[in-house]
């Protein structure tokens, strides 16, 4: 596979700016990242993150793709 110098740096942006919120969600929760996708909410870019806790409870967040603002959290 061969991938184009000017696509492996979109790669790379992509993966940085997934990481913020990934970082972001885990230091508000501690525990393992389970799933980390973009999706709109009231017409705004959002990351859901899917955390398992520490203590085995798992969490949602969703996080302002734009500000890094932690908008919600919930825990089933």
């Amino acid at each position: 596979v061969e991938i184009d110098v000017a696509d492996a740096g979109l790669f790379v942006d992509a993966e940085l700016a997934r990481a913020v919120p990934i970082g972001l969600a885990l230091a508000a929760t501690p525990g393992e990242l389970l799933e980390a996708d973009l999706s709109t909410k009231g017409g705004s870019i959002v990351w859901d993150v899917e955390i398992r806790a520490e203590d085995g409870v798992r969490h949602e967040l969703h996080i302002d793709a734009g500000t890094g603002e932690i908008l919600r959290t919930a825990a089933d």
